[in-house]
């Protein structure tokens, strides 16, 4: 579907923005630098949309959440990718907490 395809594409462009990158430090900076999962400090930590792909460059930080790159796989495979266009507009999951022993 071209919608997606062009969705897609401007994602990520995005994601390689400087406004992503200064929204993705105040998240980091907001969570203490912390995965909101697990606690994990010491470790690559990622910024995770729970909603607002709909509104790229203008998310609302209560939708941002850091996570390691362990959660934050973990967080897609148990909710999976948008797969649409229309999912990707719709998509609102909630956060699950987990336990990681490094």
């Amino acid at each position: 579907d071209a919608e997606l395809f062009i969705f897609k594409q401007n994602k990520k462009g995005y994601l390689k923005s400087e406004i992503w990158e200064a929204t993705r430090k105040k998240i980091l900076s907001r969570d203490n630098y912390t995965c909101q999962s697990c606690g994990a400090r010491d470790t690559q930590l990622h910024v995770h949309h729970l909603s607002d792909y709909g509104r790229l460059g203008n998310e609302r930080h209560e939708n941002l959440v850091t996570l390691c790159h362990i959660c934050h796989e973990l967080q897609h495979t148990t909710h999976g990718y948008p797969k649409t266009y229309l999912e990707y507009m719709n998509w609102n999951v909630k956060l699950i907490k987990l336990k990681i022993n490094y």
